[in-house]
């Protein structure tokens, strides 16, 4: 789901969202910090069955993994991802 459609997700159903998992990830200082925390709240809310992980990386901004791959917080997020992938 994109940053748009979460945007939209009060709108959508979300108790039929299509998998059993889903990863968020806020950068502490992201303008749409709220928003990724609003989307988990939805989620939880929605009668939806599935597991929601949710990890904040504070002192960071958008796509800062993307941006400094190289920093400790990058190396972190990309961990998290792969071990979500992974389970």
């Amino acid at each position: 789901m994109s940053r748009c459609d979460a945007e939209r997700s009060e709108s959508s159903d979300l108790s039929e969202l299509g998998c059993g998992r889903v990863l968020v990830v806020v950068a502490g200082d992201d303008p749409f910090v709220r928003q990724g925390f609003g989307y988990v709240g939805k989620l939880e809310k929605s009668g939806w069955e599935g597991e929601v992980e949710v990890m904040e990386v504070k002192g960071e901004y958008h796509v800062h993994h993307l941006k400094n791959p190289d920093t400790d917080n990058a190396r972190l997020v990309v961990a998290k991802v792969a071990e979500f992938i992974n389970k």
